[in-house]
């Protein structure tokens, strides 16, 4: 066993009645996820806005104190505090969803590896949530495409595209927070700028690709548990 995994549980620990309805937690999840489009179209404005004002500062054409300049922070603290809100909300929202996600596909999946705590968990486990989250996500749809027999749709490309862009998004992000610390002069200010534009570049695509893993999953599930003659109750596990 390696030192990252759980023990890992079958079917028998959920009671095969407790099907639980994801259509309330996927209908917020989609929503946040337009709200922070919305807000990282916002972001990206205000950024370039702001990179104008730096550079106008460094230009000579600004001074610190024009109403400008004190505008641009304000915007750029008051975009900040959204992105913040909303990332955590839907952060919260999407995580819940995922669990159950994963609560569902395991009712009638005999050896999934990954339980619906750790389909969750994986995400705050260092290192580990470079790869893991991904592996769950991968068992859970994959679970759900067999119990959804003729109405299963893989996604490979899908999955592929919405794990390379999260880990793109954690890069950028990362960088930006490092550089923001350490704003000591213009061309500082300039870097964490362009790293947080490249951050929320990034993330309209990647919500809009969760946005679509979030619909088809839940159809799938709710399609299986509405036609549980799709799949025969002795469904091959996931390793």
């Amino acid at each position: 066993m390696m030192p990252y995994d759980p023990p890992k549980s079958t079917v028998a620990d959920i009671d095969v009645d407790e099907y639980r309805d994801p259509h309330f937690l996927a209908q917020w999840t989609v929503w946040l996820c337009y709200a922070q489009i919305a807000l990282s179209l916002l972001a990206i404005i205000s950024g370039l806005v702001e990179r104008q004002v730096v550079n106008g500062l460094g230009a000579g054409t600004l001074d610190a104190g024009d109403p400008l300049v004190t505008a641009s922070d304000e915007r750029q603290r008051v975009v900040a505090i959204l992105q913040l809100g909303f990332y955590v909300v839907g952060g919260v929202f999407g995580l819940m969803w995922i669990h159950r996600m994963c609560f569902n596909a395991r009712i009638r999946a005999r050896h999934m590896a990954f339980t619906p705590g750790w389909s969750v968990g994986w995400y705050f486990i260092p290192i580990a949530t470079w790869w893991k989250p991904f592996q769950a996500m991968k068992e859970i749809w994959q679970t759900s495409v067999e119990q959804a027999g003729p109405r299963g749709r893989e996604a490979e490309g899908l999955l592929a595209a919405w794990w390379t862009l999260w880990l793109v998004n954690m890069f950028s992000g990362q960088i930006t927070a490092r550089l923001q610390l350490k704003m000591d002069d213009l061309d500082s200010v300039l870097s964490a700028n362009l790293f947080a534009l490249i951050d929320d570049v990034v993330n309209i695509p990647l919500f809009v690709v969760f946005i679509l893993m979030v619909q088809r999953l839940t159809a799938m599930q709710e399609y299986a548990h509405e036609n549980p003659q799709a799949q025969a109750p002795d469904l091959r596990g996931f390793a």
